[in-house]
């Protein structure tokens, strides 16, 4: 039950900046959600349109290069 409501207070919340500022130019707000939007919008539809930027040339990016609930052990950085 706190779960339920600490993400319903979350999807109120809105973004620390204006919309501008985390559009990507290949893929317009206004190619994704099809109308003018607010200076700050929520962050449920920010996080929408990006999994939308990120999926739409790749469909299963997700469950090809990402992996959720997992422990990390080690990290190593290779310059080259």
């Amino acid at each position: 039950a706190a779960n339920a409501h600490l993400s319903r207070d979350l999807q109120t919340y809105r973004v620390n900046g204006a919309k501008e500022t985390a559009e990507f130019f290949d893929y317009t707000y206004d190619e994704h959600f099809g109308c003018a939007l607010p200076p700050y919008i929520q962050r449920e539809a920010i996080l929408e349109y990006m999994e939308a930027r990120v999926t739409r040339r790749n469909p299963d990016f997700f469950e090809k290069y990402a992996t959720f609930n997992t422990d990390v052990i080690s990290v190593t950085y290779d310059i080259r």
